[in-house]
């Protein structure tokens, strides 16, 4: 707060001096350029609607009053020595722009005859064009608190500035200052224009034409500007600024009638001589001692060419329309000195000495040459420059002088030098070389091409050369193995062989070696010479070192035996481990020296197959779910390749209708018969083996069929089954299917009362699979089975269903009866006898149809 009282402290003082009207300017409009003072200022912050109406009215100072366009201003020349009233003048200020030089000018001007004017209502701006380039820039003006209220005033009677003879009201515009005055506060202007923006360089001349625009309440009024006299020029940069009108400047026309030659400014009473209106004088003096307004001294025909005077509101300046200007009178010479436009400049020449070969420099200095004048510089002579090992160095070549006329800016002389050097071939180590080292892998291993195709072993010698070396030669790979194999190669091998057993059991011998050097030759040869003295050795290669002191041999051997189990078939019995684990690859990793060991990995695959006893309750069914478990020390998941020849599982008895269907045909003889298996499931460790055919069982009679384990169809399977029943039985098919193929991988026991199978007695439960893993191998599981109970049968066999007919048991009184005569006994002899084979032994198939026979024979059976 106290900040801005300090501020505004001149402009109260200023007001106590030359007096306030508040009453006056609470009636005026303000606009948002006005009270352009102090922080409230800067030359850019220019309202819209001022420069969007800048050429829309162009003033006339000797219009009337009440044309509203009636631009009265002055340019004050700073020769009062008054504060608002300084001369022009360069300063560097900061208004958001950077710190940078604008030239500075002060003034005034007014609307005359059209409002009131005060703080707030009122802007004044400068615009400047440039006719040579169209280019146009705007900015306003500093406020500055002077009054011209007593230079305009009708009928002045006082110098009290807050005294007004007759004022005009507040909503008063246009008005002659014969019938009302209006009160002109704060009409002080100060132009602040960026030579940065208008002279940009500084090092060219350009021109600029300036304009006054004027806003009162949104009345924008422009009019060119004009000064009376010639500024003095000011230097910037390598020239001079200039603000002038021409030569006729001085050439003042009066615009009013009835204005009094006064014999001195501001001269008070009526005198009644006036000048002649549209009349031009010649400007003698000026005055800007007092007030706003500049009175103008004229040489007056009238009084005998008597200088006689008025106010600058009456003058119509003459000229021409003020030029702000830039004129080049120096200029800043390549060395650096600042002369005279039409003095000589002199450049720098710097003159290099430069070792042609390294490019460095051996010495510098500066000299001196005039523009457009001769020049001539040669380099030393031999001997008087040496090198750092006292080698005199020599220009080369010879004629290097260096003339012509100087150009008009700094120049580079570069002579060159070269001594000479001795020749400086040698041998040389190479720092940081290692004895051979080698880093790889030698080895063998089972491996698929893809997942249904066999095994094939892959031998390889994948060894890389790890020391450092200036150079290395005769790389050579060898795998060999007595009677099979002898390779040599000169890169690393990786060989497949289709038949892997070629090398079962037999011992790989692996061997890498190379030649290396740690020595090279660097080899120059003599490229510039003159006379004795060679003054360059070109370098011209680097070549390895393969003398018998520098050659060296690296050597590693490694054997490997190949004790796979490709194709080999396994028996799991009773006794013997449920795991199995086969070699299925080895490797010597090398790493390092050639005396360093050689480390050795083997790798195994391992399965695990479910072999044990299964017992059940009675004779019904076991799933084929036959699981095998798979890892491998390799990372690759389970193969299986599907061997008709080796994927069956052998059950001990079947029902009589599948018999014939499932006769074994395989090599393997654990039993009559042989269920065909299939991959049922298969994950990256696990294999289930399940039956080929689905085997479904009826409800009524337990008739068991199978069917492709593909055929998901249940109509289909419905279909299959009343085709075999009827065809084994031929009787008509009326019963159902109770499992469905979700549940078809089954073994039915089978029931049959004359079978073999005996309760708590073991039967073999073998079954085969293969190829699987990468040793593609095959299992023979012997396993057994038995149940505890048989299914059905007399109640004396302690069965879990009783189906059989029992004996007469005697001593027994049976309270139904039935007599058959021997006709009747006859006729059911003979129905007997024409009976079709029994189901399961035991189980009849065509009950109901011999029951309605019977009754037929024995009317007395059905009560």
């Amino acid at each position: 707060m106290l900040k801005k009282l300090m501020q505004l402290l001149p402009m109260l003082i200023l007001m106590v001096l030359i007096g306030y009207n508040k009453e006056a300017e609470a009636h005026w409009n303000p606009i948002p350029d006005g009270n352009a003072v102090w922080g409230n200022y800067s030359p850019y912050a220019i309202d819209p609607y001022s420069y969007n109406n800048r050429w829309v009215l162009k003033g006339d100072k000797s219009a009337d009053f009440t044309s509203g366009k009636r631009l009265v201003y002055d340019v004050y020349s700073g020769n009062s020595g008054q504060n608002y009233k300084a001369p022009w003048r360069i300063q560097w200020h900061d208004f958001g722009h950077g710190n940078q030089p604008y030239l500075i000018f002060e003034g005034w001007s007014a609307l005359v005859g059209y409002h009131h004017h005060d703080w707030y209502n009122q802007a004044t701006y400068i615009v400047a064009w440039n006719p040579d380039t169209g280019e146009e820039k705007m900015y306003k003006a500093e406020m500055n608190p002077i009054h011209a209220t007593k230079d305009i005033e009708y009928n002045r009677r006082s110098n009290d500035e807050n005294v007004l003879y007759r004022p005009c009201g507040p909503d008063v515009f246009n008005r002659v200052n014969d019938s009302c005055n209006f009160w002109y506060q704060y009409v002080g202007f100060k132009a602040y224009l960026p030579l940065n923006e208008l002279f940009p360089q500084g090092t060219e001349n350009k021109r600029w034409r300036l304009y006054i625009v004027k806003n009162v309440e949104n009345n924008v009024v422009y009019e060119e500007l004009r000064v009376p006299f010639r500024f003095g020029n000011l230097d910037y940069n390598n020239g001079e600024i200039s603000l002038s009108s021409g030569l006729n400047a001085q050439n003042l026309l009066m615009n009013s009638s009835g204005v009094i030659r006064r014999e001195y400014p501001r001269q008070s009473g009526y005198g009644g001589r006036y000048f002649a209106q549209w009349y031009y004088y010649s400007m003698r003096g000026m005055d800007e001692s007092s007030g706003a307004a500049v009175w103008y001294g004229v040489a007056t025909p009238e009084d005998g060419g008597a200088t006689r005077w008025a106010s600058s509101v009456y003058w119509t300046f003459g000229g021409e329309q003020a030029e702000l200007s830039f004129q080049v009178t120096k200029k800043t010479c390549p060395d650096g000195t600042v002369v005279n436009i039409d003095q000589e400049c002199q450049v720098n020449v710097s003159i290099n000495h430069i070792d042609s070969l390294t490019g460095g420099t051996i010495k510098s200095e500066t000299k001196k040459a005039t523009v457009g004048k001769s020049y001539s510089f040669s380099p030393e002579p031999k001997g008087v420059l040496k090198d750092s090992k006292g080698n005199p160095y020599v220009p080369t070549p010879a004629n290097q002088t260096q003339s012509g006329i100087t150009p008009n800016n700094n120049m580079t002389i570069n002579f060159y030098y070269k001594a000479s050097l001795p020749n400086p071939t040698a041998v040389y180590e190479m720092e940081g070389a290692t004895a051979g080292k080698a880093k790889g892998e030698v080895g063998w291993q089972l491996n698929k091409e893809n997942e249904s195709s066999l095994s094939q072993l892959l031998v390889y010698n994948q060894v890389e050369i790890q020391g450092k070396h200036y150079d290395t030669r005769n790389a050579l790979y060898q795998i060999s193995a007595t009677g099979v194999m002898n390779l040599n190669d000169k890169a690393k091998q990786l060989y497949a062989l289709t038949n892997p057993n070629a090398l079962k059991n037999k011992t790989v011998q692996y061997k890498f070696s190379y030649e290396y050097t740690n020595h090279y030759r660097k080899n120059y040869k003599c490229v510039d010479s003159q006379g004795d003295d060679c003054f360059q050795w070109e370098y011209v290669n680097d070549t390895p070192a393969w003398d018998d002191e520098y050659k060296k041999q690296a050597l590693w051997e490694k054997e490997l035996k190949v004790d796979h189990q490709y194709g080999e078939t396994f028996t799991f019995t009773g006794a013997s481990s449920p795991n199995l684990s086969v070699m299925i690859g080895r490797k010597g990793l090398i790493d390092g020296e050639q005396t360093a060991p050689i480390k050795d990995e083997s790798y195994k695959e391992t399965f695990t197959v479910n072999k044990k006893p299964i017992s059940l309750l009675s004779q019904n069914w076991k799933p084929i779910y036959e699981q095998i478990d798979y890892v491998s020390d390799l990372k690759n998941k389970v193969y299986v390749i599907p061997d008709s020849a080796n994927m069956y599982y052998y059950p001990y008895d079947l029902d009589n209708n599948l018999k014939n269907k499932y006769r074994n045909n395989t090599p393997y003889k654990y039993s009559d018969y042989a269920i065909p298996l299939r991959v049922g499931e298969q994950n990256e460790n696990t294999l289930v083996f399940q039956s080929a055919d689905n085997f479904y069982l009826t409800e009524k009679v337990g008739f068991i069929f199978s069917v492709p384990a593909s055929e998901n169809n249940m109509i289909v399977v419905e279909n299959k089954a009343k085709q075999e029943y009827e065809a084994f039985t031929g009787k008509a098919y009326d019963d159902r299917i109770v499992n469905n193929t979700i549940t078809g991988s089954r073994y039915y026991l089978n029931v049959d009362g004359n079978g073999d199978q005996k309760a708590k007695t073991w039967y073999a439960d073998n079954f085969v699979v293969g190829k699987i893993g990468l040793s593609d191998v095959t299992f023979n599981v012997d396993r057994q089975i038995q149940f505890e109970k048989y299914l059905l049968g007399s109640a004396l066999d302690n069965t879990l269903i009783n189906e059989q007919q029992e004996s007469v048991i005697e001593g027994i009184t049976y309270n139904h009866s039935i007599t058959i005569n021997p006709t009747q006994n006859e006729q059911i002899r003979k129905l007997s006898k024409n009976r079709g084979e029994l189901l399961h032994s035991f189980r009849s198939t065509d009950i109901q149809e011999i029951y309605n026979q019977l009754k037929a024979i024995l009317p007395s059976f059905d009560t």
